[in-house]
């Protein structure tokens, strides 16, 4: 036994090491090995972790759980299926895409300690976005007035068996995906499918529980209408010893335990063949040859395969796209706003709220963000080639941008239809929009350029360059509190000040904007490049 934990625990330390290459490097840098640098890379998640639940516990320490059932089961709803979407993803990443299984094959490893590494990998990653379920189990505990040590506990208990399910869960759906006949034969199609099931729960999920409540008013913080599939969450943490509780304990502690046999009888015998009989690198497909294609044709093409990977494409939609969505979608339907009595002085506002929707949406995880590095080794290949470098990344840099404009326009036709924005606010939002997209595109594709790296095994590793997950959450909060304070100072200037001097003003702030940052890239990067 001794033997076994220390071969589980060596696995799991490599696989933190691998997780985010750029924080073990900057580790490395200041002299951190060993158990140091295992607990340096541990201290950035819990980092994450924290800030995460400060972002949600504002919310929900105003609220009752123990009389609000409604909150509670739709909180439940929100992290579940943000769990989901999240962990197929994950899953499939850290299993077929990471591509190290090779490198167990000659150790003396058993299957079931190279999955718990993994799924210790996968849980790692998923924590920070569910943890302010932990909170909710605890203050609707301590609201109930059940014991304090009971309720920590018990919170700490559950949350843990909730981790454990999402994963028997999304495994179920990888795994049993991956043995199909379809998947062997047709795999980027079927691992495409992945990516839009995962965005397709989340953001479904979410519109139905907005849509289910959206009827009821907020004042007084009136509850919502509970969703029945979870009230035993309810049961176990507001009254654990009287007879719900108790069946629902039973019942949810049963469901893991057979998840966890399931595991065991149906994924763990065969985990080194099916992961091996999915590998991304074995393709049946044959690629036709295009004729007749001009020089930047035979680019664009060509970045098109780039970025044409599945495992890029569920990253990208997930983080970029997916969080913006349901912001609009929930907010949009639950909310009650609507922008239909707005007239044409709102829209200097509008065009600001188009710029901050462009900043959500063009992230580290964009594909203007990494489209360089998505290269790797045909990059210096490229280089070495009578090819002029400049009209190279030019087709790169609009081929980026032009996505992350698409990417804008879906967000904003979603908001346009759920908040009913008149014509002219909406040609004003999109304006911001193209104006913002532009800035924030020059900004990552040059920083890709900056912190090229060209040997990434894992997207994640081109997606947490510089920052880490720690710097990408206070990055993404900071971002929010500044694009919130210049929505409202542009609303107080134009509802008290002067809408006619509020929009010269902040227009003029905004030409300067995209004069500056065309100057400044273009002197700084464009001239110099060959």
């Amino acid at each position: 036994m001794r033997m076994i934990s220390s071969q589980l625990k060596a696995l799991i330390n490599i696989n933190l090491l691998f997780i985010n290459p750029q924080v073990t490097d900057r580790a490395r840098k200041k002299g951190k090995q060993g158990k140091k640098l295992t607990k340096y890379i541990l201290f950035q998640y819990l980092m994450s972790m924290i800030i995460f639940l400060a972002i949600y516990g504002f919310s929900m320490v105003t609220i009752d759980f123990s009389k609000n059932t409604g909150y509670f089961t739709f909180y439940m709803g929100l992290f579940s299926v943000l769990a989901l979407s999240q962990g197929i993803s994950t899953v499939y990443n850290v299993f077929f895409e990471s591509q190290d299984l090779a490198g167990y094959l000659p150790l003396p490893f058993r299957q079931r300690e190279i999955f718990m590494a993994k799924m210790f990998v996968v849980a790692l990653s998923i924590i920070p976005f569910v943890l302010p379920l932990f909170l909710m189990y605890c203050l609707t505990g301590w609201r109930s007035g059940v014991n304090s040590v009971v309720v920590l506990v018990f919170s700490l208990v559950l949350f843990v068996l909730f981790l454990i399910f999402s994963f028997e869960l999304c495994s179920f759906i990888v795994f049993g995906l991956t043995k199909t006949a379809l998947f062997k034969k047709h795999k980027k199609v079927m691992t495409s499918l992945l990516l839009i099931l995962s965005t397709v729960i989340a953001v479904a999920g979410i519109f139905f529980m907005s849509y289910q409540s959206s009827s009821t008013s907020f004042e007084a913080q009136a509850d919502r209408p509970a969703i029945a599939l979870f009230m035993p969450f309810y049961w176990m943490m507001h009254a654990p010893f009287q007879l719900n509780g108790l069946l629902s304990w039973a019942g949810f502690i049963t469901l893991n335990l057979l998840g966890l046999w399931l595991i065991k009888r149906t994924i763990l015998p065969k985990l080194y063949e099916q992961l091996l009989d999915a590998s991304p690198n074995i393709s049946h497909e044959k690629r036709k040859r295009k004729v007749n294609q001009s020089y930047n044709q035979m680019l664009i093409n060509y970045n098109f395969q780039l970025i044409k990977d599945p495992n890029l494409l569920m990253q990208v939609v997930t983080n970029s796209l997916l969080m913006p969505l349901i912001f609009i979608i929930s907010f949009g339907i639950s909310g009650g706003v609507s922008a239909a009595s707005l007239d044409n002085t709102f829209a200097i506002v509008f065009l600001i709220i188009g710029m901050f929707l462009a900043y959500l949406i063009t992230t580290p995880a964009s594909f203007i963000a990494m489209i360089i590095s998505l290269d790797k080794a045909n990059f210096q290949y490229i280089h070495a080639l009578p090819i002029n470098q400049k009209s190279y990344l030019k087709v790169k840099f609009w081929l980026g941008f032009s996505i992350q404009l698409l990417m804008f326009l879906i967000a904003s036709l979603v908001a346009t239809f759920l908040f009913h924005i008149p014509m002219l606010l909406i040609m004003s939002m999109l304006v911001g929009g193209v104006v913002a997209s532009y800035i924030f595109s020059e900004y990552y594709f040059w920083r890709d350029f900056r912190l090229m790296d060209l040997s990434w095994t894992n997207v994640n590793q081109l997606v947490t360059r510089g920052l880490g997950n720690t710097g990408i959450i206070l990055k993404m909060f900071g971002g929010l509190i500044v694009g919130g304070l210049l929505i409202g100072v542009t609303i107080f200037g134009v509802l008290v000040v002067s809408a006619l001097w509020t929009s010269i003003g902040m227009g003029i702030v905004i030409i300067g904007l995209v004069i500056a940052t065309y100057v400044f890239y273009r002197q700084r990067y464009w001239e110099i490049v060959e």
